[in-house]
């Protein structure tokens, strides 16, 4: 009657149409304006982009009415959600309305004792759907027994607890750390440098999306969390909490962590030589970055990691064996890449073999020390961390806590033995020259 367009969303259909009339629904610019579903809209699907939910009738399990709310008071609902539900005067709606709305309180706020008060109360509801003039007498029993109930909850609560779990100064630093980094776009930058180097094909989406499709250039056979028949992604929140079908890409996804460990660990880009037309050497001048990495071996189940995480060393020798890396970072050395000029570059290579040999031994033994530096920092905290936490058990321990000490002790001692041999490895070498 009034060409609104309108999707469905029911049992009968693949799961592939259901995503479809999901996605056509959270479409802002051309999609539908109402989406029809059966009971199995209540259940998984998100919709917090929309805030007017119409129920064309109330079920009788106060937790199936809390799951249908549930799907658009969602994480990224910013507005109040409007309810509309059609209701005959005297008819069983009308009382399961009632039910709901006074004795319940369902439709304000989620409700910590529905489900009690409907068990306790299920059979005289049944009976009030059938003599509707019993409704006032329910209604006003339910509610007095709902705010007893929602009392008795309160009394439970542990307050100390509570003021233990949360520090909300500390809580609201990480919640704006989390929102400055979402607004930081260098994941972006970076993953669009990496598409466009590895031969990924890449193209602006509906939204503030980006359609990915395998290129026919690529520098592997597969890109790591991109499935051969593409992907769609975005690096927007907010725009992934509405479409769910799009990859929400940050530092921590899969796709971006598998891309930056595929460049780590392959040999593109392990050795360079660069030349520097400015800055701030004289001319002539020659350096050596080497880049070594301090890795331990331990197994997993130790957390090695959160006392030696993979720790990277940075060299920067000059012909004399002298580290500079403090007072030349990355940044202030850079050039260009003689990787299209192999001729000159191998001729200057050769010509300086002795040197670069003596400064290759020079690098091995400065890093080996300053890792021996690492390693003993790293022993000190485990030793420190491990050892107070035994302690406190021992302390707080009425005796039952045998089994955890005798852990905490046999992980010491094994982090004792593993951490010693953690291994130095060379990760990368680059030639500076200064024109």
């Amino acid at each position: 009657r009034h060409a609104i367009h309108a999707a469905v969303f029911h049992e009968d259909m693949e799961i592939v149409e259901r995503d479809r009339a999901a996605a056509y629904f959270a479409d802002t610019e051309e999609g539908s304006q109402i989406l029809l579903c059966s009971e199995i809209g209540s259940e998984g699907r998100n919709f917090q982009f929309a805030r007017h939910l119409i129920l064309f009738d109330l079920p009788l399990q106060p937790d199936l009415l809390e799951q249908r709310i549930g799907r658009l008071d969602r994480i990224g609902q910013g507005q109040v959600i409007d309810l509309h539900l059609p209701v005959f005067a005297g008819s069983p709606v009308e009382t399961l309305y009632r039910w709901y709305h006074q004795g319940v309180n369902a439709f304000a706020r989620p409700s910590a004792v529905a489900v009690s008060l409907y068990e306790e109360y299920g059979m005289l509801l049944r009976e009030t759907l059938v003599e509707p003039e019993l409704t006032q007498a329910l209604v006003n029993k339910v509610a007095m027994r709902r705010q007893e109930m929602e009392e008795s909850l309160a009394r439970g609560r542990d307050r100390l607890l509570e003021l233990q779990s949360c520090d909300p100064q500390v809580a609201a630093n990480l919640v704006e750390q989390i929102e400055n980094l979402e607004q930081d776009s260098e994941v972006g930058t970076y993953m669009h440098s990496y598409w466009d180097a590895f031969g990924v094909e890449h193209e602006p989406g509906p939204g503030q999306s980006l359609v990915l499709h395998p290129g026919e250039h690529m520098r592997q056979e597969r890109f790591p969390g991109l499935p051969e028949e593409g992907a769609t992604v975005t690096f927007s929140r907010s725009d992934a909490l509405v479409h769910e079908d799009r990859l929400f890409l940050t530092w921590e996804h899969p796709m971006v962590r598998g891309a930056m460990e595929e460049l780590v660990s392959s040999d593109l880009g392990s050795a360079a030589f660069v030349v520097l037309d400015s800055g701030p050497l004289p001319a002539g001048t020659l350096l050596l970055e080497l880049i070594f990495v301090l890795g331990c071996t331990a197994p997993a189940e130790l957390e090695a990691g959160r006392y030696l995480p993979s720790t990277p060393i940075r060299l920067l020798l000059d012909r004399k064996g002298n580290d500079y890396a403090h007072a030349l970072p990355p940044k202030k050395l850079q050039g260009k890449s003689l990787h299209r000029d192999r001729q000159t570059a191998g001729q200057v290579i050769k010509s300086q073999a002795d040197m670069l040999r003596r400064l290759l031994l020079q690098g091995e033994r400065l890093a080996t020390a300053r890792g021996d530096e690492i390693i003993a920092e790293a022993l000190e905290q485990m030793e420190t961390e491990l050892t107070e936490e035994q302690q406190r058990l021992q302390a707080l321990s009425d005796g039952t806590a045998a089994g955890e000490l005798h852990l905490l002790d046999e992980r010491q001692r094994m982090l004792r033995d593993y951490l010693p041999r953690t291994r130095l490895r060379l990760d990368a070498v680059r030639m500076i020259v200064r024109a």
